[in-house]
């Protein structure tokens, strides 16, 4: 399995095939709104989505991001993390 990171996407690959995907609109210059995480019907079950979201958050630490989790899953994801408010945007 390997990581893509390109403009609003983070694409997971098994070799050349699309595995699944996270797909995030940047909203400010350090924050990004994560819209949806998807896994391709054949893939789902075996916690690629759980890999999809580690690589969401090596790109947000890397890249000093706050997160707008408008994806549920990402959105129940950061609610399970000790340090999710590091992570999160605050609106005001």
């Amino acid at each position: 399995m390997k990581i893509e990171y390109k403009e609003g996407l983070i694409v997971l690959k098994d070799q050349e095939e699309e595995v699944g995907y996270i797909k995030y609109v940047k909203k400010e210059e350090n924050v990004i709104d994560v819209i949806s995480t998807v896994v391709h019907e054949r893939y789902q079950g075996q916690g690629m989505a759980g890999k999809l979201f580690n690589a969401l958050m090596k790109y947000v630490k890397d890249n000093s991001l706050k997160i707008i989790p408008s994806c549920s899953y990402i959105e129940k994801k950061l609610s399970k993390l000790a340090n999710s408010c590091d992570f999160l945007h605050k609106w005001a």
